[in-house]
């Protein structure tokens, strides 16, 4: 879920499974009721995460396509959409766009980071990545930007690094096998399989995770 960064309060909503839609609905909505906004595309394909650059791009990654969906800002109805990373991305986890309007998209499947720059199309080569067994990187689902440009990552899974149930942060800029700056695991903070992970206008670190579902609040 994310909300538009404008004045329009729609919150948009990935719909995976069978309905392959993004919905956007009134800020404040509540009960039975129709959405403002309906995206079909034959790109959609169990989408699953989604960002918005600040121009209104928005970006999908769908759950079992490689490529990530891109649509133009105010899009609505039955819209083509274009492709970024096809040859680049195995199956992408998660997708984040920064107040520059870079584009950062996990990968699932070779557990890495892409950055691409801003206003990226097409099947071109990012600028750069995050890879390797210093990163800790294990079946990345969710990313996001926080307001000093850091990257935060949640690790789904063991994956074959053994380096799951966290969620870690990387300065901004990083690039290649480095480190983490920052990484929050351990029993005492019932992170088991994180899925997504957000922060909020306070850099508040917001996660959901399974195995028991949960939302976890962690501080700045």
């Amino acid at each position: 879920v994310r909300t538009m960064p404008d004045t329009t309060k729609i919150i948009y909503v990935a719909s995976p499974t069978y309905r392959q839609k993004i919905l956007g609905f009134k800020l404040g909505s509540t009960g039975n009721v129709k959405p403002v906004v309906t995206i079909t595309s034959t790109g959609l394909y169990d989408p699953e995460f989604l960002a918005f650059a600040p121009s209104g791009k928005l970006y999908v990654a769908n759950g079992t396509y490689g490529p990530v969906q891109v649509y133009p800002a105010g899009a609505h109805g039955s819209e083509s959409g274009e492709e970024l990373g096809g040859s680049t991305i195995h199956r992408a986890g998660g997708v984040a766009v920064d107040a520059f309007g870079q584009i950062y998209v996990s990968d699932y499947l070779s557990s890495e980071i892409y950055v691409w720059k801003k206003d990226a199309v097409g099947n071109v080569s990012p600028i750069r990545t995050i890879s390797g067994s210093n990163t800790f990187l294990s079946e990345p689902k969710g990313i996001a930007c926080d307001s000093h440009g850091n990257l935060w990552v949640a690790n789904s899974g063991n994956g074959s690094l053994g380096y799951g149930d966290l969620i870690v942060e990387f300065a901004k800029g990083a690039n290649g096998n480095v480190a983490p700056i920052t990484a929050i695991g351990g029993n005492r903070t019932s992170l088991k399989n994180p899925y997504n992970v957000h922060v909020d206008p306070t850099d508040r670190i917001i996660t959901t995770g399974k195995n028991p579902n949960s939302v976890l609040i962690f501080a700045a």
